[in-house]
């Protein structure tokens, strides 16, 4: 079951290959719907993978990616009119922004685990 979660992981990584290219052949256009469809899903798909994953090993949720899926999503539902490379910055922006949060949270709580050691 725990390597079933790695396909939304890869397909992901595809899709978000794709909308990159998309975005690096005409970065000062909008992507199309197929660029922005890719982009969103591709990162929501990679985001939420690693979600399946951690919940099938720590039986715990990853807030913080859960979040960062719905944001990116939102962005690139919402900017349809803007430049590509906008869009991309800001789905990226988002993605760490995100990791960031969680790596600040799961290093406190990494603290106090050790200092009851």
């Amino acid at each position: 079951m725990y390597t079933f979660f790695h396909y939304p992981i890869v397909l992901g990584i595809v899709l978000l290959a794709v909308a990159a290219k998309k975005t690096l052949s005409a970065p000062a256009e909008p992507l199309s719907e197929a660029g922005r469809a890719a982009l969103g899903l591709g990162l929501a798909l990679f985001l939420l993978g690693f979600v399946l994953i951690r919940y099938r090993v720590l039986r715990a949720l990853a807030w913080e990616r859960i979040g960062a899926a719905i944001v990116i999503v939102a962005v690139v539902l919402t900017l349809d009119d803007a430049d590509a490379l906008v869009v991309l910055s800001l789905s990226v922006g988002a993605l760490v922004a995100a990791l960031a949060v969680e790596s600040a949270r799961l290093r406190e709580l990494r603290a106090g685990l050790e200092s009851r050691a």
